[in-house]
């Protein structure tokens, strides 16, 4: 009779350890476990996480896999779900650098297309400045049929592209000018320089009317000196009186060439 009850207890003992060390160690998926799963499917479905977050993807992928071997060699619970809540955690991660990716290139384009858009605003205002680009920056030349004949006073044809100047200048308050006036080499070359000065001087008040900084305008007068034609015949004379309104790149102070 003893040796019976001494069986029936060692078979209960047997069953209590066997008991306690299923305890231990988790062949099934814990609820952290499918989470963790659940987390990375949503991420590697995202094609914004594929494209802007592949290296957070693929540690959140590892850490699921760790988590996986862990349940597939009998872990315990709280080792499985470590291991889960690592694998949530950097899915997520994964998911908000995506995003913050995203949003900085939604930003960068936006800033490309105001820069192509504000470029090409600059290109077509200069073709109605008649503006051309040299080594000194923009040039638009005010020639001499937009002055009265041996004066400085501008004529009313000057007044539509002097407007279209101020208004550019506004646009772009970073630039300055550089006004330069010549003359053709015609009578005294003392009266030519004071007229190339007058000449551009006329320049700079009708741009200071229009609502122009003065301090953003430097004039020169240079009268007969630098010719950009021959002075022996009327037409290359005509060109050498003129007036060169010299604009600046942003930030930059306009320079003269002479």
């Amino acid at each position: 009779m003893k040796t019976m009850t001494a069986t029936r207890t060692l078979l209960v003992l047997a069953g209590l350890g066997a008991s306690v060390a299923g305890c231990a160690t988790q062949t099934m998926d814990t609820a952290a476990l499918v989470q963790a799963r659940q987390d990375y499917n949503v991420a590697a479905a995202n094609p914004d996480v594929g494209a802007n977050a592949p290296l957070e993807l693929r540690r959140a992928e590892e850490a699921l896999r760790r988590a996986e071997a862990v349940r597939n060699e009998g872990g315990s619970v709280s080792e499985i779900d470590n291991q889960s809540y690592v694998a949530s955690r950097r899915a997520q991660i994964a998911q908000e650098t995506a995003g913050v990716k995203g949003a900085q290139t939604v930003v960068a384009n936006a800033d490309s297309y105001r820069l192509q858009a504000r470029n090409s605003e600059l290109e077509q205002q200069l073709r109605d400045l008649q503006a051309e680009r040299t080594e000194r920056g923009l040039v638009m030349t005010l020639g001499d049929i937009l002055f009265t004949t041996g004066r400085a006073d501008l004529t009313t044809g000057a007044f539509d592209r002097v407007e279209r100047l101020a208004q550019f200048m506004q646009r772009y308050p970073a630039r300055t000018l550089r006004i330069e006036g010549h003359t053709d080499s015609t009578g005294n070359a003392d009266s030519n320089l004071r007229l190339s000065e007058a000449r551009a001087q006329a320049v700079r008040d009708a741009l200071t009317a229009r609502g122009v900084n003065p301090s953003r305008i430097v004039t020169q007068g240079f009268g007969e000196t630098q010719p950009v034609a021959s002075n022996t015949n009327d037409s290359g004379r005509q060109q050498n009186r003129r007036v060169d309104v010299v604009i600046s790149d942003d930030g930059t102070v306009a320079e003269t060439r002479y």
